[in-house]
């Protein structure tokens, strides 16, 4: 049996979380829609924190950097992709060194996240299968 995926939204509009209700697989993603960075933080210190995290990079009461750190001190791997309105090589690079697993432009298209769920969902499914098979 498929376990339940869960995926934080961090924005502060309903956009993302209305496109994010098509799974790919048939499997189902619970969606905890936040508005700030803050809300967030309790989560990682969960037995099961969320698989994925979508953010914007411009949040209230933190920064982008904030979002992407999230998964560090996280139990289990958490993937994070950012959403940004303007790229630049200094938050690529700042997203990528920390524990994001992409940067999209937004708005965010349903063909860029019909490409990018499944892709952030596979990577992490095998991450914490990996962290289990190295606890027994």
């Amino acid at each position: 049996m498929n376990e339940e995926i869960s995926a934080v939204l961090l924005h502060r509009s309903t956009e993302l979380p209305l496109r994010l209700k098509p799974a790919p697989e048939g499997r189902s993603i619970k969606a905890n829609w936040l508005r700030n960075h803050g809300d967030a933080l309790p989560l990682r210190r969960e037995a099961n924190p969320p698989h994925l995290v979508f953010a914007r990079a411009l949040l209230p009461e933190g920064t982008w950097a904030d979002a992407v750190h999230l998964p560090l001190a996280a139990l289990k791997p958490v993937k994070v992709t950012m959403a940004s309105r303007l790229i630049d090589v200094r938050l690529y690079l700042g997203t990528k060194a920390g524990a994001a697993f992409d940067l999209m432009v937004a708005p965010v298209t349903g063909d860029e996240l019909a490409h990018i769920l499944p892709c952030a969902l596979e990577s992490v499914l095998n991450l914490r299968r990996r962290q289990a098979m190295a606890a027994v």
